[in-house]
C-alpha cells in the first residue's frame, strides 16, 4: 500500500476526498488566470461577498476588499490577528447612502448558512513573493486561502510529517502574505496527519481523530478521518468561528486551534447547558484530564454560550486555595475572542452589584468564600451560567452536617456545617450549573452529581497520553508488586464513606494512612503469594545448585515470616525438612506458631542443621535472629524482604533537600534579621505543609484586601489554630516574612527528625554492618567458587589465539567471562558457538555497526548506558558512507548510523524491553552531582555520597582579562593549571588528578608542557574514567555553543590519503588563516588516512528551525570562502 502511495498519488487521494466526499469545488492552479502575486482567489471573492451581503452597496464591498488587501505594517502574526477578526466578526466599513455616511460590517463568511459559501480545493497554486512557491493543497472559502496543506510521500522513509512541518515554516519566510489569511495549517504523510496554526511548534500540531466525538476508535485514526473530521463544511466553519483564538500576551502571543476533544466536548456542553436552562439547572460535569487544555476549553465554552443562549451572564467560581488568577489570566488573554473583558468580584457586595447592573453579558470571576458570607440571594435571574472549576472537590456539598470535634481542653463541640454548593444554589437559585474537572469524580460522590448532574464528556489520562496532549507518567517496576485484596479495599472505602459524614477530612486521611501501615501492605495475601512465587522461581532455577543450596529469607515481621513459611509449604508440601522458621517466641503468639518455632533447644538444632552442608535443611526464614554473628560459609543466597534500602535512599533524598534548603534559608535569614517588629504568635504545632497552606491563604487574603467572615474565621481556627487566626490582624508586610521564617524552621526540624528516626532504624537493623557482611560473604563465596573450579587442578590448559575460533566451546568452559570490544568480540568465537549473555557497557558511545555485530554473538543481551552522557563520535567519512547506505536501502530512521548510538537505537526499536534506571549515585560529591541531577535527570538520582562540608569542592579560576585562545589552544590556562591549580591540589593530598578539555589541540599542548604525570584527554575520551580531582580547561574565555553543546556545524576540507599535502598547507597556516579572517582547526589525524582543516559555526540555536535559513547561508558562505582561499594550496605542485 505504501509503495503505491507516492506523494502525487496521495495528493490526488486528498483532492478526491475533498471534492467528491465533502463537496469542495476542485480547481487546478495553472488553469486559473490570475495575478500570481495575490494570494486571494479574486474570481470567487467578490461574487461571494455580494451573495452574503445582499443589501450592501458595491462601495461597502469594495472598501472591505481594499482592507483585505492592505494591512497596516506589522508582523505576520499581527496581520493574521486582524484578518481573523475580520473573518470571525466582519470587516468594519463606511459608505454613503443618499449622501449620509453609514457604518456597517461586511461579512466574509455566512456562518449560519454554510451552503451560501463557496468551498474550493486547489493544487499547484503558484504564488510569488520572496520566491515562487506552490503549496501542495490550498482550501479556499469564498476566495480566502484559509488552509494550507503540505503533504509528504508515504513511501519515502527520509520524508515524513516532520518534513512537511519544516516546509510550512519555510513557506512562512518565502510567501508570508499567503499566511496572513491562514486559519489552519496541515501536515500529513498518510500515516500521520496533524493540524496547527501559524504559531504552532511541531509538538503543538494535533491529530483530529474522530468525526462524531466518539473516542472509542481513535488510536489509529486514518487520514480520511482527519480530513472529514476537520473539513466537513459545516464543522469547519464552526471551528473557524468558535474554536480558533489568540492568547494575547505581548511577545508570547500565540494562535490556538482547539483539539478534537475540546471541540466535541464543548459542543456537548452547550447542548447540555441549553437543556438544563429549561429543566433542572444541572449542566453536567466536563471531565478532561489535567494538562489537556481544560482552561482553554472553558474559554471556548464561554465564547460559544454568548450566541447559543443569547448573551447570558457567566459566573466562574474557583477554589480560593487554588489561586484563581491562573484561570482568570487565561480568560483575560482571550478577551478579544470573548468580545468582553472578564471581571473580578472583589467582595460579595461587588459581586451583587456586577450581577444587578446588567441583564445580560458579563464574565465574572469569584471565589466560593464570597458566597459563604451570607445566605441572601444575589440574583433571581435565569440567564446566569455558573462555571465551577475543579468540581470534584468535597466543598460542593448540598447537605447540612453535624461535625463533632474535641477541643484541646477535652470538651466536645458540635456544630452545623452547610455545604458550600447549597449556599451557592440558594444564592443564585435560578442559575444553571456546569462543573469542570481534571480528576474523575468518585462513584460514591453523590453531592457533586446533585449539583451539576452527570458527565458531559470524558477525556481521561490514557486518551490524553495517546494523543500527545498530556505527557505520559512512567513508573519503575519492582520485582514484587504490593497488592491488597479488592474486597478488603471495598470494605475500607465503605467504612470511610460513613465516617466522612461526621468527621474532619484531615482525621480521615490520617486514619487511612495508619490503616495502610507497612505491615498491612507487605503482609497482604496477594503480596505474599507474589513474593513466594518469585522466590521459588529464582531459587529453583538459579540458586538451588549453587554450592550446597543454602538460602535465607529475611522477613519484615514475625507474622509475615509465618505467612511466607505456610505459603511455601502449600506450594511445595514435600519441603517439610527443607525449610524452617527461626525467630523468638512471644507470649501472645498463636498456638499453631509454637510447634513451628519451638523452644531454645529447637533453635539450636536448627542452627546446627543450617550450618551442616549435608543437612536437608536448605532454607531458613528469619526476622531478627541469625542476622549478626551467625556464620554460614555455604550460604549462597539471601532474600531480604525488608524496606531498609528504601530507608537508606530516603536519607540520601533528605540530604538533597537540605542542600537546596540551606542556601535558601541562609539568604532569607540575612534579610529577615533586619525586622524588629515581628508577630509573636506561636505556630510550632503546625506542620510545614500546614504553614505553607496558611502562607498561601494569607497572601490571597492580603491581595484581595477583604475582611474575614465568620465562616472563614472558624475555618482558619479549625484547619490551623487560634494563633493562625490572630495573624490576620497584622499587616502583610510583617506576617508573610514571619510565616516564611516559621516554614523554614519547621521544615528543617521535620527533616532532621525524619532523618534521625531512619538512622535509628538502620542502626537497630545494623544496616551498614549487614551490608558489609553480605558483601564480604559474597566475595568469599565468589573466591570459593573460583578456587573450586581452578585452584585444585594440577594443570590448566593453555590456549593460543587461534583457539578462540577453533575450540570455542572448550575455551569458554575454561574462561566463561571474556572482556572485549564490540568490534573484536565477533572474532573470538567459531561460527557455530555463541555466548549465553552479552553485556554491552557505555552503549551510548557504541556505534550501531559494531554493536549489532556484537549482538550476533549471544542468546541474551544486557545493554548498559546513559543517553544523558556524551554521544559516540563519528568521523565525516563514517557519516557520509553510512548515510549513503541508509538512503540507498530506505532504512528506518531508527537504524540510522549517523544519528543513533547503539543505546538510542535499541530503546526505540525494543520499546517493550524492560528498562531499569540505576538511581543510586556513589561517585561524585553531592555538590557536583546535584547540578547534573537537577539539570539532566530531573531529580531522579539518589545521591549516596556524603557532604562533610569540605571546602573548595567546586573551584573556578579566572585568567587575566583578554582573549588568550589561539585557535584551540589557550596557553594562559595551561600556565595557570601548572603554577596555581596543581600545586594547590598537591597540598590537599589528591592522589589522582585528571585534566579534560573540549579540544584535541589543547590536550596535545598540555601533555607537551606537563609530561605524562597526569591523565589528560578530551571530554569525549575521558568519559567513564574516575579521578580524585578533575581540572576542566575550557580554552574559550567564555562559554560557547561548542563547549556547552555537543551539536555543532563543522565546515572544512578533508584531505584524503595525502599527509604530505596537509603538511605543506600547514606550513602556510598563518597566511591561510589571515586570508580566512579566522583561526582554523588543523587535524593531521595520524591514525587515519585523511586529514582535516576546518572551522565551526556557533552562536545559533540549532534546535530552532527558524534559524535554518541563516545556518544555511552561513554554511554556504564559509564553504565558498574556504574554497577560494585553499584552492591554490590544494593545486600547488609539491
Amino acid at each position: 500500500m505504501s509503495g503505491y502511495f507516492t506523494e502525487s498519488n496521495y495528493e490526488n487521494a486528498v483532492l478526491q476526498l475533498l471534492n467528491e466526499d465533502l463537496g469542495y469545488t476542485y480547481v487546478y492552479g495553472p488553469d486559473v488566470e490570475r495575478d500570481y502575486h495575490s494570494p486571494l482567489y479574486e474570481d470567487v471573492l467578490l461574487p461571494s461577498l455580494q451573495r452574503i451581503n445582499k443589501n450592501l452597496p458595491m462601495d461597502a464591498l469594495t472598501e472591505a476588499i481594499y482592507k483585505l488587501k492592505n494591512f497596516e505594517t506589522g508582523t505576520l502574526l499581527q496581520k493574521n490577528m486582524v484578518f481573523m477578526d475580520y473573518l470571525q466578526n466582519g470587516v468594519p466599513v463606511k459608505y454613503y447612502d443618499k449622501g449620509e455616511e453609514r457604518s456597517t460590517l461586511v461579512y466574509l463568511v455566512d456562518f449560519k448558512n454554510p451552503a451560501s459559501n463557496e468551498f474550493t480545493v486547489a493544487n499547484q497554486w503558484t504564488f510569488i513573493e520572496n520566491s515562487e512557491k506552490r503549496p501542495d493543497v490550498i482550501l479556499f472559502v469564498n476566495g480566502l486561502p484559509l488552509v494550507i496543506v503540505e503533504l509528504k510521500s508515504p513511501s519515502r522513509e527520509e520524508t515524513d510529517a516532520s518534513a512537511a512541518y519544516r516546509q510550512l515554516r519555510n513557506y512562512m519566510y518565502e510567501i508570508p502574505s499567503m499566511f496572513i489569511y491562514n486559519a489552519v495549517c496541515v501536515m500529513s504523510d498518510l500515516t500521520t496527519s496533524k493540524a496547527g496554526t501559524i504559531t504552532s511548534g511541531e509538538d503543538r500540531f494535533m491529530e483530529w481523530k474522530t468525526t462524531d466525538g466518539s473516542y472509542e476508535n481513535t488510536q489509529h485514526a486514518s487520514f480520511d478521518t482527519f480530513f472529514v473530521g476537520l473539513f466537513e463544511k459545516t464543522r469547519f466553519l464552526d471551528i473557524v468561528k468558535n474554536f480558533i483564538c489568540f492568547n494575547v500576551d505581548g511577545q508570547n502571543t500565540f494562535k490556538i486551534l482547539a483539539g478534537y476533544h475540546q471541540y466535541f466536548a464543548v459542543k456537548k456542553a452547550i447542548e447540555s447547558t441549553k437543556h438544563a436552562t429549561v429543566t433542572d439547572g444541572k449542566g453536567g460535569v466536563f471531565w478532561h484530564t489535567q494538562g489537556s487544555g481544560k482552561s482553554l476549553s472553558m474559554v471556548f465554552y464561554a465564547h460559544y454560550l454568548q450566541e447559543a443562549l443569547e448573551s447570558p451572564t457567566i459566573v466562574v467560581i474557583t477554589d480560593r486555595n487554588d489561586l484563581d488568577d491562573q484561570l482568570y489570566g487565561q480568560f483575560a488573554r482571550c478577551k478579544d475572542f470573548l468580545r468582553q473583558t472578564p471581571q473580578h468580584a472583589e467582595s460579595r457586595k461587588n459581586l451583587k452589584e456586577l450581577l444587578a447592573n446588567r441583564q445580560a453579558n458579563g464574565i465574572i470571576f469569584t471565589t466560593m468564600q464570597k458566597f459563604e458570607e451570607s445566605n441572601e440571594a444575589l440574583s433571581e435571574r435565569r440567564n446566569i451560567i455558573v462555571m465551577a472549576d475543579e468540581a470534584h472537590r468535597g466543598q460542593y456539598g448540598l447537605n447540612e452536617k453535624v461535625v463533632v470535634k474535641q477541643k484541646d481542653n477535652g470538651e466536645v463541640e458540635a456544630k452545623t456545617v452547610i455545604g458550600t454548593a447549597r449556599i451557592i444554589r440558594d444564592t443564585l437559585p435560578n442559575a444553571t450549573y456546569i462543573g469542570f474537572t481534571g480528576t474523575p469524580i468518585s462513584t460514591k460522590d453523590r453531592s457533586t452529581r446533585e449539583v451539576f448532574g452527570d458527565y458531559i464528556d470524558i477525556y481521561d489520562m490514557t486518551q490524553a497520553v495517546e494523543d500527545g496532549a498530556t505527557r505520559p507518567v512512567y513508573y519503575e517496576s519492582r520485582v514484587i508488586h504490593l497488592k491488597l485484596d479488592e474486597n478488603t479495599l471495598h470494605l475500607i472505602d465503605n467504612e470511610y464513606d460513613i465516617m466522612a459524614d461526621n468527621a474532619d477530612p484531615y482525621v480521615i486521611e490520617k486514619s487511612k494512612k495508619e490503616l495502610g501501615q507497612m505491615e498491612a501492605i507487605l503482609g497482604a495475601d496477594q503480596t505474599i503469594n507474589s513474593l513466594v512465587n518469585d522466590i521459588l522461581d529464582h531459587y529453583e532455577n538459579y540458586r538451588e545448585n549453587i554450592l550446597t543450596g543454602k538460602a535465607m529469607i529475611v522477613a519484615y515481621s514475625r507474622p509475615i515470616a509465618m505467612k511466607i513459611y505456610k505459603r511455601i509449604l502449600e506450594l511445595r508440601p514435600a519441603w517439610t525438612e527443607k525449610i524452617a522458621v527461626v525467630m523468638t517466641q512471644g507470649n501472645n503468639d498463636p498456638e499453631e506458631w509454637r510447634e513451628i518455632i519451638g523452644n531454645k533447644a529447637h533453635k539450636d538444632d536448627m542452627a546446627r542443621k543450617f550450618k551442616d552442608n549435608n543437612s536437608p535443611l536448605k532454607i531458613a526464614i528469619v526476622v531478627d535472629m541469625w542476622l549478626t554473628g551467625f556464620d554460614v560459609p555455604s550460604l549462597a543466597t539471601m532474600y531480604v524482604y525488608k524496606p531498609m534500602l528504601n530507608a537508606k535512599n530516603r536519607i540520601a533524598e533528605i540530604e538533597q533537600e537540605f542542600l537546596q534548603l540551606n542556601p535558601e534559608q541562609h539568604y532569607f535569614e540575612e534579610y529577615y534579621a533586619s525586622y524588629s517588629d515581628v508577630p509573636t504568635e506561636s505556630l510550632d504545632k503546625l506542620s510545614s505543609q500546614k504553614l505553607l497552606a496558611l502562607w498561601m491563604e494569607f497572601e490571597q487574603h492580603a491581595e484581595h484586601e477583604t475582611r474575614l467572615g465568620l465562616l472563614q474565621k472558624l475555618s482558619i481556627m479549625f484547619r490551623f489554630n487560634r494563633n493562625a487566626l490572630k495573624l490576620f490582624l497584622h499587616s502583610p508586610e510583617l506576617v508573610i516574612p514571619y510565616l516564611q521564617s516559621q516554614f523554614y524552621s519547621v521544615k528543617r526540624r521535620e527533616l532532621e527528625v525524619e532523618k534521625q528516626e531512619l538512622n535509628r532504624k538502620l542502626e537497630h537493623y545494623a544496616f551498614d554492618a549487614k551490608m558489609d557482611e553480605l558483601t564480604q560473604k559474597s566475595l568469599r563465596l565468589f573466591r570459593a567458587e573460583l578456587a573450586t573450579r581452578y585452584h585444585w587442578r594440577n594443570n590448566r590448559r593453555c590456549f593460543e589465539k587461534n583457539d578462540f575460533r577453533r575450540n570455542s566451546e572448550e575455551f569458554t568452559r575454561e574462561y566463561p567471562v571474556v572482556l572485549s570490544t564490540t568490534y573484536s568480540i565477533k572474532g573470538t568465537l567459531s561460527i557455530d558457538h555463541i555466548y549465553d549473555y552479552l553485556i554491552v557497557d557505555e552503549a551510548s558511545q557504541v556505534d550501531l555497526a559494531t554493536g549489532v555485530l556484537a549482538f550476533s554473538c549471544a542468546r541474551n543481551i544486557v545493554i548498559v548506558g546513559d543517553l544523558k552522557q556524551l554521544p559516540n563520535v563519528l568521523t565525516e567519512d563514517d557519516i557520509r558512507t553510512s548515510d549513503a547506505i541508509w538512503q540507498k536501502y530506505s532504512l528506518d530512521e531508527r537504524y540510522r548510523f549517523s544519528t543513533h548510538s547503539l543505546l538510542s537505537s535499541a530503546l526505540e526499536i525494543w520499546q517493550d524491553a524492560p528498562v531499569t534506571l540505576l538511581r543510586e549515585h556513589y561517585r561524585c560529591h553531592p555538590k557536583i552531582i546535584n547540578f547534573c541531577n537537577q539539570k539532566f535527570y530531573h531529580g531522579q538520582l539518589i545521591v549516596m555520597t556524603k557532604d562533610h562540608d569540605e571546602p573548595d569542592v567546586l573551584t573556578m579560576y579566572r585568567t587575566t582579562a583578554g582573549n588568550h585562545a589561539r585557535g584551540h589552544i589557550n596557553q594562559r590556562q595551561i600556565d595557570v593549571i601548572q603554577r596555581e591549580v596543581l600545586p594547590r591540589l598537591h597540598q590537599q593530598n589528591f592522589q589522582s588528578i585528571g585534566i579534560i578539555t573540549p579540544y584535541r589541540d589543547q590536550v596535545t599542548a598540555i601533555r607537551k608542557q606537563l609530561g605524562d604525570t597526569y591523565e589528560v584527554d578530551t571530554v569525549h575520551k575521558f568519559q567513564g574514567r574516575e579521578q580524585d580531582a578533575i581540572i576542566l580547561t575550557s580554552v574559550d574565555n567564555v562559554i560557547t555553543d561548542f563547549v556547552d553543546d555537543p551539536h555543532k556545524i563543522r565546515v572544512g576540507l578533508w584531505i584524503a590519503d595525502n599527509k604530505e599535502r596537509f603538511d605543506y598547507m600547514k606550513q602556510h597556516k598563518t597566511e591561510i588563516e589571515a586570508a580566512m579572517g579566522m583561526a582554523l582547526s588543523w587535524e593531521r589525524l595520524d591514525n587515519k588516512k585523511s586529514s582535516l582543516i576546518c572551522t565551526y559555526i556557533k552562536g545559533l540555536d540549532f534546535k530552532n528551525q527558524e534559524n535554518y535559513p541563516e545556518l544555511m547561508n552561513k554554511s554556504i558562505d564559509l564553504v565558498v570562502k574556504m574554497r577560494d582561499v585553499l584552492k591554490e594550496y590544494v593545486l600547488a605542485e609539491l
